[in-house]
């Protein structure tokens, strides 16, 4: 896929997860209010990695090289509230690869490392506080990740080497996510979440802007980073996942 057919697909798609949700959600209502939120990512790469029987290599993709990098990367946020409290579903996707590197000294002239990643995460928050223009929730939820990856390596000593491995994790995280109304229809929001369990620790921050159209659709841009440090096994991961992200918000 060509970068602008990519760029015309983050457009069209217009989202950037859970805390563009916020604006169509109801806080304080007596019944139950759901949101549905799929958007599209442009997410590189940028860390450490490390396979069984390869180096460490190091990746710095960035978004000037989605072209060749991303492959497909990809989001979806459900949620459901009645008064304070409120559940989310947030659901990641990305596939890509980008060059890299090893340490200095080893005899490599090629090294690319090829990722496939997906996180499952299900979560609760609760309005602390709540007004006419936003709203501030705490959060705590468990984020499930399974990763693939691939170091390929040419030229010289490891000429022709290939390396897979991967692994699976869940990750207990807490944080807060707020929105404030600029207007009637324009609004900014974001979140931060941290945490550990499978992995040494993640994170993950979101920040956008957005606009109204009616009670029950948005669109916004924003910018979404997430984190892990996971190491088991010969398997090492350190890698941000972030990029800009873009979508549109269902309140039914």
């Amino acid at each position: 896929m060509r970068l602008y057919q990519k760029i015309g697909l983050v457009a069209a798609c217009l989202s950037a997860g859970a805390l563009q949700a916020q604006a169509l959600e109801q806080v304080g209502t007596k019944d139950w209010t759901y949101t549905l939120t799929p958007y599209a990512w442009a997410a590189s790469l940028s860390g450490d990695v490390a396979v069984f029987g390869a180096p460490k290599t190091h990746v710095n993709s960035n978004f000037s090289s989605l072209k060749k990098d991303l492959d497909f990367a990809a989001m979806l946020i459900g949620t459901a509230r009645k008064g304070r409290m409120g559940f989310f579903a947030d659901l990641t996707y990305l596939k890509a690869s980008a060059g890299a590197s090893l340490p200095d000294g080893l005899p490599v002239q090629d090294v690319r490392v090829g990722a496939k990643a997906f996180t499952a995460m299900l979560g609760a928050g609760y309005s602390v506080w709540y007004g006419p223009k936003g709203n501030v929730d705490v959060l705590a939820g468990v984020r499930y990740w399974h990763v693939d990856a691939k170091v390929s390596l040419n030229g010289g000593y490891f000429n022709h080497l290939e390396r897979n491995d991967g692994g699976s994790w869940a990750d207990a995280l807490v944080g807060v996510r707020g929105i404030h109304h600029l207007t009637d229809r324009l609004y900014a929001s974001g979140w931060a979440l941290g945490g550990a369990g499978g992995s040494k620790f993640s994170w993950d921050v979101a920040a956008g802007v957005g606009y109204k159209f009616t009670s029950s659709l948005s669109a916004q841009l924003g910018y979404r980073a997430l984190g892990v440090n996971y190491n088991h096994d010969n398997f090492h991961y350190k890698m941000v996942h972030q990029g800009p992200a873009a979508g549109i918000t269902w309140r039914f």
